[in-house]
């Protein structure tokens, strides 16, 4: 789960890698504290993001 937030450092530094994508969902089985950080990493992931489903068993 970690590894789809994205550090800060990195954010200021590089850009969005998937500027256009319009959907995502994201399924992890692994429990995740800090879903707030996931959400938000994977906003700025995709920027253009429509609608964003996660699924967290």
């Amino acid at each position: 789960m970690e590894a789809l937030i994205f550090p800060e450092e990195l954010r200021t530094v590089y850009r969005s890698p998937l500027p256009t994508l319009k959907h995502l969902k994201v399924k992890t089985r692994s429990r995740m504290p800090r879903v707030a950080d996931l959400r938000e990493a994977l906003c700025w992931a995709s920027p253009s993001l429509e609608s964003l489903s996660m699924k967290l068993d």
